[in-house]
């Protein structure tokens, strides 16, 4: 008995862990889907149509198959590549891979098509870059339906699926970059924003997911501070923090909420016509009346800019206020078709105590953080000084590949303005004796980038001013070294080069510097000799890993220099600079 007990309790123990490892299992599992942070969707592909079952023989399968990219383009809520370039990539991994890498897919928009005894059901999808589904919405009709129904009416249909998947996103658009008090948001002009809109940013948190299919089913939002619309372009624009709820809360990645957004002041009209419900949390949607030629202009206020259109007065149950849980939305009426617009009235209101261009300018210089990232570098660095009437002398290869060893760090000083600090120390041998040496740099740019992307790999440039500082001691050799201060200017292209090329995505600047300045002293034969004139050249080519801030990337890089000083006497000397060297680089 004793030993059938003890087994008996082995046993229950065995169940109790197992029980135990599975409830923890689950949590960490809950708890992952609710710190999941939403990620940024600004770039989709749309896959062509996929066909189930019998759905092979229905009929307009070419109205279905054209309208589902039309619709999600309809939508404006994205920037959507080319569906032929998608065709031809979706459906291998390495498709796939090239779509995220090179033309930035971060999702997938999918239209799958069922039938099964007379009946269609229509899932709609938006994907991952690994196919993964997050958000799925359904419709069903009859095949009845679908014969009789014209071009138009599938659509619609179609539509009002894709805008209700759409819309189930808790935020309209994402928070690019953070420039001091400037954000930078992932829609314009197509996006219905406009210069004054209201933005409401946002965090928000996958809350929970579905218990059965793993899509994404609550959200969790947390106010982070309001903006305001200050410049726009067609798929991005610009806004100024007005308030946070504390310093430094907003951050990439994070969402906004905007009232005039074009995909939902579609939808709360299409909601008003055919009963559709929104699957997601909701802000205050003004919808603006349909365009009809020929009738009257009315001035109209959404959010906070005036616009005037060839409208007519929208139906009442047409301006669908749609229920938010954001208290600080107010919904504004739409012009009423007995009251008379008066000439200056419904004007944008501007606070006359908001700041002006110098606030501006003075909270973007102080808005940045005081290093955007720094980095260290190390390996051999080959010089050889030749010339008229001067001994040659060179450094020598060093045998543990490294004889200097630099470091340098850059920050954003205001608007796109950065600066560099940088400094170098170097020792090794010479064929007759040693050298050791200093040198130090600071560079002031504007960097930019390009207004077309070149290839997918040339993205941004840089130019702007560049000083030296440099010192050097050699023993045992004819030239002793010297001490001068060179001055410059320089330009240079970035870019991003693909995992498809180097299995990694690599960041790389080139760089061209021209040095016409040089003042100081060179020592030759145990005098010095004063550098009268000088001109000089840098080439430098750097690449580092791809990797978000607050992770370390390695890289490499290599810098050819080529310098001639005309000295007194007659004398010329001519410095050749060869610098190969590996690079650890932080992001703050």
């Amino acid at each position: 008995m004793t030993v059938r007990t003890t087994r008996l309790r082995k046993s229950d123990a065995k169940l109790t862990l197992l029980a135990l490892a599975w409830w923890i299992a689950g949590s960490v599992v809950a708890l992952a889907a609710s710190e999941a942070r939403l990620p940024i969707i600004q770039n989709v592909g749309v896959i062509p149509v996929q066909w189930e079952g019998s759905a092979s023989a229905i009929p307009n399968k070419d109205t279905i198959e054209q309208g589902f990219p039309t619709a999600v383009r309809s939508t404006h809520r994205f920037r959507v590549l080319g569906d032929e370039l998608v065709a031809g990539l979706w459906q291998t991994e390495r498709g796939r891979s090239d779509l995220r890498d090179q033309y930035e897919a971060q999702a997938f928009m999918g239209l799958t098509v069922n039938q099964r005894e007379g009946v269609l059901t229509l899932t709609a999808r938006l994907m991952d870059p690994a196919l993964k589904t997050e958000l799925l919405e359904t419709e069903t009709v009859t095949t009845g339906w679908l014969t009789d129904a014209s071009p138009q009416q599938i659509t619609d249909k179609l539509e009002s699926l894709t805008y209700r998947i759409i819309n189930r996103l808790p935020v309209d658009v994402a928070v690019t970059s953070v420039q001091g008090q400037f954000l930078t948001l992932s829609g314009g002009t197509e996006q219905n924003i406009a210069i004054g809109d209201h933005v409401d940013v946002v965090r928000s948190n996958i809350k929970s997911l579905h218990p059965a299919n793993g899509t994404w089913l609550e959200f969790q939002t947390k106010p982070l501070g309001t903006a305001q619309v200050v410049d726009t372009k067609s798929t991005t624009s610009v806004a100024r923090i007005t308030k946070q709820t504390y310093d430094n809360a907003i951050e990439v990645s994070d969402g906004a909420r905007i009232s005039a957004i074009a995909s939902r002041v579609k939808f709360a009209r299409l909601a008003a016509n055919s009963g559709l419900k929104d699957a997601g949390r909701q802000d205050t949607v003004i919808v603006s009346p349909l365009y009809v030629p020929g009738a009257a202009p009315i001035a109209r206020s959404v959010g906070n800019k005036l616009a005037e259109e060839n409208e007519t007065t929208p139906d009442p149950e047409q301006t669908n206020a749609v229920n938010a849980d954001y208290p600080n939305t107010e919904s504004k009426p739409s012009a009423s078709p007995n009251s008379a617009v008066k000439p200056n009235e419904n004007q944008v209101n501007i606070d006359e105590s908001s700041p002006n261009l110098w606030d501006d300018i003075s909270k973007e210089a102080g808005g940045h953080r005081l290093i955007d990232y720094a980095s260290l570098s190390a390996g051999p660095l080959l010089w050889r000084v030749s010339g008229v009437g001067i001994a040659g002398a060179a450094s020598k290869f060093p045998l543990l590949l490294m004889n200097n060893i630099g470091a340098n760090v850059s920050r954003t000083l205001i608007f796109k303005i950065k600066n560099d600090f940088g400094a170098k120390l170097l020792a090794g041998s010479t064929a007759k004796g040693r050298f050791s040496g200093y040198e130090g740099s600071t560079r002031i740019y504007w960097e930019e980038d390009l207004p077309v992307v070149i290839g997918g790999i040339v993205k941004g440039w840089r130019g702007g001013g560049v000083g030296h500082i440099k010192g050097l001691s050699v023993t045992g050799e004819s030239f002793g070294g010297g001490d001068w201060v060179s001055g410059g200017g320089f330009i240079g292209l970035l870019g991003t080069l693909p995992a498809s090329l180097l299995g990694d995505r690599y960041d790389w600047s080139a760089e061209f510097t021209l040095i016409p300045l040089t003042i100081g002293r060179v020592g030759l034969a145990g005098k010095w000799q004063q550098i009268q004139s000088a001109f000089g050249y840098h080439a430098t080519l750097d690449t580092t890993q791809y990797r978000p801030p607050q992770m370390l990337a390695w890289g490499a890089g290599i810098d050819i220099g080529n310098e001639e000083q005309s000295l007194r006497n007659d004398l010329r000397a001519k410095f050749r600079i060869y610098d190969i060297h590996v690079i650890a680089k932080y992001r703050f």
